[in-house]
């Protein structure tokens, strides 16, 4: 009679982490922990055949449903040969490598270049014109997205990098500075290890940086090696080094000098520059045109000026984004600005004079 009994590899390392990637599997692995085990698996035939074998003995078929792609899995249950006493043999097994696998399991995994290269998580997002969005990350980073804007993910075991495409984004950036997060915007970087700011792409090629939380530096796409010493204390000074309550404008376009990097300190304004988050845009003396600009970003509504000294208008308030209405209402009765539907897409804007 053929013994078709498999075979277990005899080795305290495989039992231990194989052990330990069950209970994992059974409680709910995050991205991460799914990309270790896959790769765990895949790194041996042993691997493998041990941890299934294992799941079977425990009458754990189900949860291999989550890998369906590299374990074939079977739905009807299998009766359990292991006694009460050999799993609790087994259970304290488990916890007397756990501590063990759990520093050793990231380094052994990721042991070589090829591997640590390799994206665990690649995703893009985008909104439409009006619309706005809140995207929680693998790493428990958040991203708010504004209108018409597209941001792409790509996370490896190393780095965590954001290219904004176009548009406007605030992040929250969990903590981690063995990961450290880029976010590339035309050809400049922005790099953080944890802190939180704001990034603006606009159509006329413009960066603009708002830090709310922490620092962040600025590198050439290029240099983005560089930013590295930027974080050291002998660079607390550095001009390319943005602190919470600062805002920076350059030019993506040109090769970065500390020229470009004028900071603002704008820690009195800074809830009225991120107002967007909130849904309202908020005006203090700005020009109409700047304005009608700033409005236009989350409709597809256009405006036209019968007379240029219109643009030069300043005006004030607080607007709903996307709400056309009331805002040339408030023109109309505050600023004596009336307007006139050319079309469903277009608006012509005039000054209201007694005889018009």
């Amino acid at each position: 009679m053929t013994n078709k009994v498999i075979k277990l590899p005899d080795t305290n390392k495989m039992k231990g982490e194989g052990s330990l990637w069950l209970a994992k599997l059974d409680r709910g692995l995050s991205l991460e922990e799914e990309i270790l085990l896959k790769t765990w698996l895949e790194r041996s035939p042993d691997n493998k055949a041990y941890f299934v074998a294992l799941a079977k003995q425990w009458d754990q078929l189900s949860v291999l449903s989550q890998l369906a792609e590299i374990i074939p899995y079977e739905t009807k249950k299998t009766k359990s040969s292991i006694s009460f006493y050999a799993k609790a043999a087994t259970i304290a097994f488990v916890f007397v490598l756990g501590s063990l696998f759990l520093n050793t399991t990231s380094d052994m995994i990721f042991s070589n270049n090829a591997a640590k290269s390799k994206s665990v998580f690649i995703q893009n997002y985008s909104t439409a014109i009006g619309e706005k969005s809140t995207i929680h990350l693998p790493d428990s980073s958040i991203i708010t997205l504004n209108t018409n804007s597209l941001i792409k993910v790509n996370f490896t075991s190393e780095k965590r990098e954001l290219t904004l495409v176009k548009g406007e984004l605030h992040i929250d950036v969990a903590h981690n500075k063995e990961r450290r997060l880029v976010l590339f915007a035309g050809n400049k970087s922005f790099v953080a290890v944890g802190t939180a700011f704001n990034v603006r792409y606009d159509e006329q090629s413009l960066l603009q940086l708002i830090v709310t939380d922490g620092k962040v530096g600025i590198t050439d796409i290029e240099n983005t090696d560089e930013a590295k010493t930027l974080f050291t204390q002998s660079n607390i000074n550095n001009p390319r080094l943005v602190n919470a309550g600062e805002r920076v404008i350059i030019p993506p376009r040109n090769a970065l000098t500390d020229t470009d990097l004028t900071k603002e300190d704008i820690k009195q304004t800074i809830t009225d520059s991120l107002a967007w988050r909130d849904g309202r845009v908020i005006f203090k003396g700005e020009t109409l045109e700047e304005a009608i600009n700033e409005i236009s970003r989350y409709s597809n509504v256009s405006f036209e000026f019968e007379d240029e000294n219109l643009k030069k208008i300043r005006i004030g308030g607080r607007f709903k984004t996307g709400d056309i209405i009331g805002f040339l209402d408030v023109l109309e009765q505050q600023f004596n600005i009336k307007y006139n539907r050319l079309s469903t897409s277009k608006i012509e804007l005039s000054l209201n004079t007694p005889n018009s």
